[in-house]
């Protein structure tokens, strides 16, 4: 994305002082509307403009020429439509966050940095825009899903031949049928590593094809999920944002789910599993074939046959993490240093343009679960561009050129 404060074209002529007026007031009606509470300007007082409302009318909400004026100063053409697109991104940004980085691309630029109460107006202004370009829908059902831990006997050897007793995590959905929508075995090291990577497993499998909705896909998720409370910080944010109830798993009905529960813990402790030794991968095969068998549902099998029975579908061909950016809680993340305008993850360089403007600040990189060549930088705990590895990396006795991807 060029610069636009470095864009001399005579085509990028400065904004009419009426069609800010209108981007304005558009603006200050839907904040109005969805009575918004958060990254509201300072200088804008939503709540009089409430109170004003019935005995004056809209016209009440009308901002003062002069106040238009001073806020939308060498407002460009193109740093409209820099503004639009930085909003309506699939990333998701947040309005602090465009607003932070156009201040960066005018101090690169020496130029005067946009007014915030501008940059909010504009981003109202294209909200419309925003909806139909990123927002999933998201559906909660009356599903509810239990996590459970049973111990196990088994004995599992990881990539350095060093052996575990490993727990047993399960998310089940309770029905009349309940069964195991997700599962990971985990020890004292990895255990919040696994259980990311099992829901965020389990959440793909959410998605369903709908011709109707952003990339054709809409995501249903569970009324409520009972887990342990050491777990809840890992669910915490992701159930906000999609508005799943978070209780502890005390608070549920042990019994919808016991009988299950029992029956997995009798047949996968039999006499001599014990004296067997596991890789994973194998661990996993064997115990999805074993749900499969016993139970009829197998989530791996499960989640294998729809990806290849809806491969031709554009939204299953997508990263699901760049789509709902509430799966980004779910990836690997890592504390780095933003360094000559690239961040390093596991011996990988991830560059973006947005990078070069925060040198030697500290960042959250998110890598995708999907293709280690994409990943999500994050300021403050806010997302601020996908960034692509920059360089080959051999694999396999072969190379692998991420740039492309």
């Amino acid at each position: 994305m060029r610069n636009p404060f470095l864009n001399p074209s005579p085509l990028n002529c400065l904004l009419a002082l009426d069609f800010a007026q209108e981007i304005h007031f558009a603006a200050v009606r839907e904040a109005i509307r969805q009575r918004m509470t958060t990254a509201v300007p300072q200088s804008i007082n939503l709540e009089n403009m409430r109170r004003n409302l019935k005995p004056y009318g809209w016209e009440s909400c009308l901002q003062h020429p002069a106040d238009i004026e001073q806020w939308f100063a060498k407002f460009s053409t193109d740093l409209y439509q820099t503004t639009v697109d930085l909003y309506c991104e699939p990333l998701n940004r947040s309005i602090p966050v465009v607003h932070r980085i156009l201040q960066a691309m005018a101090q690169a630029a020496e130029q005067p940095a946009p007014a915030y109460e501008a940059i909010w107006a504009i981003c109202l202004y294209a909200k419309r825009l925003h909806e139909q370009k990123v927002e999933m829908k998201v559906q909660v059902t009356p599903a509810r899903w239990q996590l459970r831990s049973l111990s196990t006997k088994l004995k599992l050897a990881d990539e350095f031949g060093e052996l575990s007793n490993p727990e047993l995590w399960l998310l089940i959905e309770q029905s009349h049928h309940p069964r195991v929508v997700g599962f990971a075995l985990t020890n004292e090291q990895n255990q919040q590593d696994k259980l990311r990577e099992m829901f965020y497993e389990t959440f793909k499998a959410s998605r369903q094809p709908t011709p109707l909705e952003t990339a054709g896909l809409v995501w249903l998720m569970p009324q409520a999920i009972y887990a342990p409370k050491p777990v809840h910080n890992l669910l915490y944010q992701p159930c906000q944002l999609s508005g799943i109830t978070l209780k502890e798993t005390s608070q549920v009905d042990q019994a919808a789910v016991e009988e299950l529960a029992s029956a997995i813990r009798t047949d996968w402790n039999v006499s001599g599993l014990e004296e067997k030794i596991f890789a994973e991968a194998s661990y996993s095969r064997l115990f999805s074939t074993y749900l499969h068998k016993a139970h009829g549902f197998s989530p791996l099998r499960y989640n294998e046959s729809r990806q290849h029975e809806l491969r031709q579908l554009d939204g299953f061909n997508r990263d699901p993490a760049s789509l709902l950016p509430l799966l980004h809680y779910f990836l690997p993340y890592h504390e780095v240093v933003i360094r000559d305008g690239t961040v390093q993850v596991n011996g990988l360089h991830y560059e973006h343009p947005f990078l070069a403007y925060w040198p030697n600040q500290s960042a959250t990189v998110r890598v995708s679960r999907e293709s280690e060549s994409r990943c999500w930088v994050y300021l403050d705990g806010e997302i601020v561009c996908e960034a692509r590895a920059r360089e080959l990396r051999r694999q396999n006795g072969t190379y692998r050129d991420y740039r492309n991807w």
